[in-house]
């Protein structure tokens, strides 16, 4: 009979080596993620993506709709009723699930990345010890509280006071706020906006960019160590293609992002005059983000990976596959060949 996983408490404290089958993940951890499971919403693999999603609707979008509707500005009364407003219709009813309903598809691909490292001979025995504490430093680092109660206040301190100033201050009356002399009087779904679905938004969006940062800072220690790559290997990459197939797992948060920030262009350009030229900046961060989420993880292993290609040539007039020890104190990659 196959033995039960350990539970989730003790997975940072059992040896990294016994969760190298099939369990690493910078997603499947943290507050948040355990809170998902108390309520039902998550399984251990993170399932149940459509509860999530349909929960967060639940809690961040309806409400608006039902408060608009008490304040009697849904569908009129103001220059922005609520049903036209795109800004939020497209971030929290688009962006918002697609950062949440990726998580599933991101964890499935993730969790054999270690296998990966380990069943292509990348990691060499003298670095096994290193290898298995950095994995052991990035759990610790997915599942620490203080982290996540800190992105929570840098949202309700920095980033919903931000947004919130900048929305009231335009001489526009909308759904959530209406200037009324020298003040600015926030409506009930103009609260729950403020005080629970942007939060929750830039808190979810923010926890994303924390998961971002713990894979690059993996795959970083990862390059340190003397990886043994293969010079003929098929995947022209020394052996590390399939780390290329996880970093397409990324474009779905990507896409949430650049569906933020077009809506943020949208509501501009449809009610308060602003022009396509005007967003310049905006336009330019999009492509600067697909760089972050899909490129930028990947960075320290590129001179390895380049190292690779330019011996493919020498290396495939050898009668045996050819591979190469590549450490960051090491100029000269030596040869052996492999059985």
């Amino acid at each position: 009979m196959t033995a039960a996983p350990p539970p989730e408490s003790e997975r940072t404290a059992a040896p990294a080596a016994a969760w190298l089958e099939g369990h690493f993940s910078v997603v499947a951890g943290g507050p948040l993620y355990r809170i998902y499971r108390r309520l039902g919403l998550a399984g251990q693999a993170l399932e149940h993506s459509t509860r999530r999603v349909l929960a967060i609707v639940l809690c961040t979008w309806l409400p608006l709709l039902i408060l608009s509707l008490i304040d009697g500005f849904a569908w009129s009364g103001v220059r922005v009723p609520f049903v036209k407003d795109i800004e939020v219709h497209l971030r929290l009813l688009v962006a918002l699930p697609l950062l949440v309903g990726t998580e599933r598809m991101i964890h499935d691909r993730m969790r054999g990345v270690a296998e990966q490292f380990i069943a292509q001979g990348l990691i060499v025995p003298a670095d096994r010890a290193r290898f298995d504490a950095a994995i052991s430093s990035a759990l610790r680092l997915r599942d620490n509280t203080w982290v996540e109660l800190a992105l929570l206040a840098i949202v309700y301190t920095v980033g919903v006071a931000a947004i919130w100033h900048n929305a009231v201050q335009a001489d526009v009356a909308t759904w959530y706020a209406r200037a009324t002399g020298h003040w600015v009087a926030t409506t009930l779904a103009g609260s729950w906006y403020r005080l629970v679905s942007l939060p929750a938004f830039q808190f979810i969006l923010l926890r994303w960019y924390f998961r971002l940062f713990i894979w690059a800072r993996f795959i970083w220690q990862a390059s340190r160590m003397n990886l043994n790559l293969i010079a003929m290997h098929p995947d022209r990459a020394g052996g590390l293609g399939f780390l290329n197939l996880l970093s397409y797992s990324f474009l779905p948060l990507m896409l949430a992002q650049g569906t933020a920030i077009a809506a943020v262009m949208a509501d501009g350009i449809f009610f308060r005059g602003m022009t396509l030229p005007q967003y310049e900046l905006e336009l330019g961060g999009v492509a600067v983000l697909a760089l972050i989420w899909v490129v930028l993880p990947l960075l320290p292993l590129m001179p390895a990976m380049a190292s690779g290609c330019a011996r493919r040539r020498t290396a495939s007039r050898s009668s045996a596959p050819a591979t190469f020890n590549l450490s960051p104190t090491s100029a000269t990659p030596s040869r052996s060949s492999r059985a």
